[in-house]
């Protein structure tokens, strides 16, 4: 006879596995669009990689350079920034969270 009880389990297991594939997934795609936008702005990079540090000090400052570049592209533009009233506010340290935790590597490679 099958037991409901595992097959509960197994199927939650399933689905949490499922969303963290996802979220991972989500992630690196959202890290690439990133390096992508970034790739314009050359005081970023040394020997084709992504100083991450230097631009978690640029965002830090509002660099304009920088704001912009992310602006204009509209998947950093969603997750990054809120309207309010017509303006676009960056949500900083959502970004630099976001470098600091969810970058695979120290430097990303352009």
């Amino acid at each position: 006879m099958l037991d409901t009880r595992k097959v509960k389990d197994t199927l939650m297991s399933d689905r949490q596995t499922d969303r963290q594939t996802d979220r991972q997934t989500e992630y690196k795609n959202m890290e690439q669009i990133i390096q992508e936008v970034l790739q314009h702005d050359t005081r970023l990079w040394k020997t084709n990689e992504l100083n991450k540090q230097l631009l978690i000090e640029l965002v830090q400052e509002y660099d304009l350079i920088i704001l912009n570049l992310l602006l204009e592209n509209p998947t950093l533009k969603e997750k990054f920034f809120s309207e309010v009233n017509n303006a676009n506010i960056f949500k900083m340290n959502e970004f630099v969270d976001f470098l600091e935790n969810h970058c695979t590597t120290k430097k990303l490679l352009k």
